[in-house]
């Protein structure tokens, strides 16, 4: 499984659901967003992940080699695609929808230490 940081994943989903959904504002897309999207879905009763690994998408091609070692396959270079020129994502957010992040992937953030900005 992979993880990515919540405010930048929020940010490229606004973006790719802007179209499709009509979606006129950033914080109209985030009042969409369920707990059911974080991480606690791959975790069991007692909270302990369900999967054998967790990577990151911001280490996608380290993390992709590690899983190639682990299930000894040969490394490949991931594709690039779908990829939008965008500002960097802290600028999307102002204190309020900054907080609804920080409150709904509070799991996400807690576990893998996860902070604005980085």
């Amino acid at each position: 499984s992979f993880i990515r940081n919540p405010w930048d994943r929020e940010v490229s989903r606004w973006k790719w659901r802007q179209t499709a959904k009509n979606l006129s504002t950033f914080e109209d897309h985030l009042r969409t967003i369920t707990t059911d999207q974080t991480f606690k879905q791959v975790k069991n009763k007692k909270g302990i992940p369900m999967v054998d690994f967790v990577g990151r998408y911001e280490n996608l091609q380290k993390d992709f080699d590690l899983i190639c070692d682990k299930i000894n396959i040969p490394k490949t270079i991931l594709p690039l695609t779908n990829k939008t020129s965008t500002r960097h994502y802290t600028e999307y957010y102002n204190n309020q929808t900054r907080k609804m992040i920080e409150e709904i992937y509070s799991i996400d953030i807690e576990y893998f230490g996860y902070k604005f900005g980085e």
